[in-house]
């Protein structure tokens, strides 16, 4: 197992409420289902969400585009990490580059940029 596995495995249920608890991967297969936008949007629930969410969104990460504005909060940069394997970019290549390297993404297996033709 790698340390992102162990991470995730090492939270057995996630709480719902006061006394409502769902098993791990439950949470995390309902969580492969939401766009990347929702993902940002749960974590405003609460602060415990906003510490969860990353983790059980995986999944959902692992394409990032950074063809879009979402990239200035940091709520963005939080559900990044080791998961990220394919990434889209357009503009401030080395800002985001850096910022990747700052939130551990360390196993991209791609990089491509986006280009815009305009005929």
């Amino acid at each position: 197992m790698n340390d992102e596995t162990t991470a995730m495995t090492s939270l057995s249920a996630v709480q719902f409420g006061s006394d409502r608890l769902l098993p791990f991967d439950i949470v995390k297969a309902i969580f492969s289902f939401i766009e990347q936008s929702d993902c940002l949007e749960c974590m405003l629930v609460s602060h415990s969400w906003y510490q969860a969410v990353p983790q059980y969104a995986s999944l959902i990460w692992e394409t990032v585009n950074f063809t879009k504005s979402k990239v200035d909060t940091e709520r963005f940069w939080m559900c990044l990490g080791p998961h990220v394997r394919h990434v889209v970019l357009k503009d401030d290549i080395y800002f985001i580059l850096y910022k990747l390297i700052q939130h551990h993404c360390c196993n991209i297996e791609s990089i491509s940029k986006f280009f815009l033709y305009l005929i």
